[in-house]
């Protein structure tokens, strides 16, 4: 099923099953047929996570946990809470929160953090990751842009599609 699909060529699997060994199984495959791959999964248990991300997957997920952590958040932060959901689908808001790949070619290269802000008034740029490096939130102004950069951005919907 998982060749059907395209796997070999795909850039990211999901397995989401209800069963921790069904998801294993789903990584472990996924995995052999493309090294490459982002694996995402949900996993029951904190052993049923262990067992995932020693199967490969890149990220497992506890939809308990998370719907427990969102819980709590909207309780104790509920503002920010509010603030994260603009960029999800259907919210209606007219702002986005973005990652924009920066590729060879784009008129974002070699251009200042600050420069590319300056150039739309609803938009600002809220980390950048390069390479192996961890992400760095609220990046320098002054900091060049390079190909292969990740940016997140936050902003007007139109500005963030002329940016990417």
């Amino acid at each position: 099923m998982l060749e059907d699909a395209g796997l070999r060529r795909a850039r990211a699997v999901v397995a989401v099953t209800a069963s921790d060994a069904d998801n294993v199984y789903i990584t472990l495959s996924a995995r052999a047929m493309n090294p490459k791959i982002l694996i995402h999964a949900r996993g029951e248990s904190e052993s049923g996570l262990q067992r995932l991300r020693m199967a490969g997957a890149d990220q497992a997920i506890s939809a308990y946990q998370w719907g427990g952590l969102r819980l709590a958040a909207s309780i104790m932060r509920p503002s920010v809470v509010d603030f994260l959901e603009l960029s999800f689908p259907g919210r209606g808001a007219e702002v986005d929160l973005e990652e924009i790949r920066v590729a060879e070619g784009s008129a974002l290269v070699g251009q200042a953090i600050a420069g590319v802000e300056q150039s739309s008034t609803r938009l600002r740029i809220v980390a950048l990751k390069r390479g192996d490096a961890p992400s760095r939130l609220i990046p320098d102004p002054a900091t060049r842009i390079e190909v292969g950069d990740f940016l997140v951005a936050i902003g007007d919907r139109d500005t963030l599609r002329r940016l990417g």
